[in-house]
């Protein structure tokens, strides 16, 4: 079995053997963490790509410069080193610990592009606003199913549904205060304020997905009725992400679908389980 990139290959360096790098031409650090996270303090000119976008949005990493992936520990850029070496970058260099062991200045606030993204089309917000209805249909759907059922282990198993569509939710709030300049301190009022039969947009969608009050004729079949959403989510966001074009916003659709495949799987264990 051959290993594409032993550990071996990734130069690994500490605070002081980088900090005279910063605003050199030649280096580009890049902070894997959340937006959020990357806003609350980081390396001066530091590039933000997430960590579970970057395999999206890895031809926005310059080749020919020497790239310091890092994040809050080490742990999560270490696995960004790893994707950056496996596509063929040859010129990565570690930060181990991560800002935890940063010791000297860091810069606050979100992205220097956050200025441009606001200017992106009404088309572009839309798929926001879509996304944003049907995550809060999701909750509602996973909400009331879970008070109608009987079983603990299908009532654990849809709260937990619950839960990962309320993260997407905020999520893909994150990402729409990004691109819209609204202020994020809002993100509780929106989440109460999103309508789950948002229809406002051009964009066609299929209606089951806009159907969160449904009746059942047993336990299983909730759980039936709920793999039918998650496919034809996933399938709505992999065609987002096509419709989206802009870099950031298609890695963000490009995650939701693969977050929900493994939805598809979650339930459909709990499907096998019922057999």
């Amino acid at each position: 079995m051959k290993i594409e990139c032993p550990l071996d290959k990734i130069k690994r360096v500490k605070a002081e053997q980088v900090k005279d790098a910063i605003g050199s031409e030649g280096t580009v650090f890049l902070d894997v963490r959340e937006i959020e996270e990357y806003a609350s303090g980081h390396i001066k000119g530091s590039v933000n790509i997430p960590l579970r976008e970057l395999e999206y949005r890895i031809d926005e990493v310059s080749r020919d410069k020497e790239v310091v992936p890092y994040c809050r520990s080490g742990s999560r850029s270490l696995g960004a080193s790893i994707l950056l070496c496996s596509h063929g970058f040859q010129n990565i260099m570690h930060l181990e610990g991560g800002i935890l062991k940063w010791p000297y200045e860091l810069e606050k606030g979100f992205p220097e592009e956050k200025a441009v993204a606001t200017e992106l089309t009404e088309e572009l917000l839309e798929t926001f606003r879509l996304a944003l209805s049907l995550e809060k249909g999701s909750m509602i759907f996973y909400e009331r199913a879970s008070e109608k059922v009987e079983d603990p282990s299908i009532k654990e198993r849809l709260t937990r549904l619950r839960l990962f569509e309320k993260k997407h939710l905020e999520k893909i709030l994150q990402y729409y205060f990004f691109f819209s300049g609204e202020d994020p301190a809002l993100m509780k009022q929106y989440i109460d304020s999103v309508d789950p039969l948002y229809t406002e947009g051009k964009i066609e969608i299929n209606s089951l997905l806009l159907r969160f009050d449904e009746s059942f004729i047993d336990e299983k079949q909730v759980l039936e009725i709920a793999m039918q959403k998650e496919v034809i989510a996933k399938d709505l966001y992999t065609n987002l992400a096509a419709l989206a074009k802009e870099p950031r916003a298609v890695a963000v659709f490009n995650v939701l679908a693969n977050e929900e495949k493994g939805h598809i799987d979650f339930l459909s264990d709990a499907i096998k389980a019922l057999a």
